[in-house]
């Protein structure tokens, strides 16, 4: 050592070593899935008896219909409007950011302290750390100020060739990861590489403000996520609907924001894990959102009674969200989720066993594909499910996805969420570039648990039918039991 000079056991390796320990605490962009195209079935088909009548608004699916009386104004009964948002827009974006950089800075300060020399013992001195450490951390500083250029602003083209298993061995500690061998160590890195490409190009194809990167599906391949996540079975029994003349009230504004978590109607983020029931747990969202709109009571109901009982659904081998509520017709309600839990898989035999029921509908609704009509029912009645293109789901991390028809077919529809709410946000890029931007987007929550996207939620633009968002917006109306008639599952 030199005077006031940094030790000259090449201090950059040190450096190296804490940043190592700081990018534990640092969050990557990495990741990708295209998509695997299913053949478009037939728009219309039966699922049981009903009647037919033309009115501008919604598609009414009744049970044992003979002579429906049409609806006067709003369809079913509002007791409750939807709360607006009152978050700044784009401000949750820039929370999230300095949050990560407050986590990076606690990090330092700990190996910092990690670094210290024990206290003295009496009658020794000991030197002083501070030029050295001083040192070590300024270099230490620039190796972090490049990885958060490219990780927290998501201008880097993506970590360089020696960080890549450095990324992958903190991907591993984050979700838990270990494999049975080093070959298959090894499989799966290249699959994190192929990921780490793929989200790139898709990063810079998305129009909005979406952030892609790692997520608990980096280490998978396109086939191993769609068998799990993607809805196999082709939409080509969608059920004979009854439309209802004036069944929403023409003209009515829509509020520029709604955000009906904040009405606490709205129950936790689920996780369908390894059986593709997301039909079944939109369906379940659904129904308890309008249960306590309706009757101001808080449910949460059997998505397992949905897949053990189905009568028309694949129960985890996929399904659609009208199949969910016709078992719900036909068994009379469900049970709650906590007499019949949720098991990740199918046996009728659970289903033998009686259960009381929480909660019914008494018939569901298709609204027509027009975005303004999707929002200005939302706003009014509540939640609703839709079904999307999944193909930019499996790598997103926060933002709103604004995507083509090219990048995200809307007619290729493969995964059900449900709708809670819309809004507006400023553009990250338009801000960059000093001009204002707003981005109109909605919000939907998925089911693949709290530690995906933001928070469960995920965000899409609203206003150019991204990802196919209006093909198929259902809802169910609940209502207390009274006498039903059956409702048969076509063969």
């Amino acid at each position: 050592m030199t005077g006031r000079g940094c030790v000259s056991r090449d201090p950059l390796s040190g450096a190296r070593l804490l940043a190592g320990i700081a990018r534990r605490f640092l969050r990557f962009h990495i990741t990708a899935y295209p998509h695997e195209r299913f053949q478009r079935g037939p728009e219309v088909a039966s699922c049981q008896e009903g009647e037919v009548l033309v009115g501008p608004g919604v598609l009414v699916y009744k049970i044992g219909a003979h002579s429906p009386a049409p609806l006067e104004g709003d369809v079913g009964q509002q007791v409750m409007s939807c709360p607006e948002q009152t978050d700044t827009p784009g401000v949750a974006e820039a929370d999230a950011e300095q949050e990560q950089v407050r986590q990076v800075r606690r990090g330092l300060q700990r190996s910092y302290q990690s670094f210290l020399p024990p206290e003295p013992t009496p009658g020794h001195t000991t030197m002083a750390p501070t030029t050295h450490l001083s040192c070590l951390l300024t270099l230490l500083a620039i190796d972090l100020a490049q990885g958060l250029r490219g990780f927290l602003g998501a201008q880097d083209p993506g970590p360089r060739p020696l960080e890549l298993k450095e990324v992958f061995a903190l991907f591993q500690i984050q979700y838990n990861r270990s494999y049975s061998s080093p070959a298959e160590h090894a499989r799966r890195l290249d699959i994190f590489a192929h990921n780490l490409a793929q989200a790139q190009r898709l990063q810079e194809e998305d129009l909005g403000t979406a952030e892609f990167g790692v997520t608990p599906f980096s280490d998978l391949t396109d086939e191993e996520f769609s068998q799990v996540y993607k809805q196999p079975k082709v939409p080509g029994e969608v059920p004979r609907m009854v439309r209802k003349v004036r069944s929403l009230k023409q003209g009515k504004p829509v509020p520029p924001t709604c955000d009906w978590r904040k009405a606490r109607i709205i129950s936790p983020i689920r996780n369908q894990k390894n059986c593709s029931c997301c039909w079944a747990m939109a369906a379940a969202d659904n129904i308890e959102a309008q249960w306590g709109i309706r009757y101001n009571q808080s449910v949460k109901v059997s998505v397992q009674e949905l897949l053990d009982c189905g009568r028309c659904g694949d129960g985890c081998k996929g399904g659609w969200v009208w199949d969910a509520f016709i078992t719900v017709l036909n068994n009379s309600g469900l049970a709650s989720e906590k007499d019949y839990p949720y098991q990740s898989n199918v046996d009728p035999q659970r289903c033998r066993v009686k259960r009381n029921k929480v909660a019914w509908i008494q018939d569901f609704i298709m609204l027509q594909d027009n975005e303004q009509i999707i929002a200005q029912y939302l706003a009014s009645h509540g939640p609703i499910t839709v079904t999307i293109n999944m193909k930019p789901l499996k790598q997103y991390r926060k933002g709103v996805f604004e995507a083509t028809p090219a990048t995200c077919d809307p007619w290729l529809v493969d995964h059900s969420v449900l709708l809670v709410g819309f809004g507006s946000s400023k553009s990250v890029k338009g801000m960059r570039a000093g001009t204002a931007s707003s981005k109109p987007y909605w919000i939907l929550k998925n089911s693949w648990g709290a530690k995906w996207g933001e928070k469960g939620y995920f965000r899409l633009h609203r206003g150019s039918n991204t990802c196919g968002i209006a093909k198929y917006p259902l809802t169910a109306r609940v209502e207390l039991p009274d006498q039903r008639h059956p409702v048969h599952c076509p063969p």
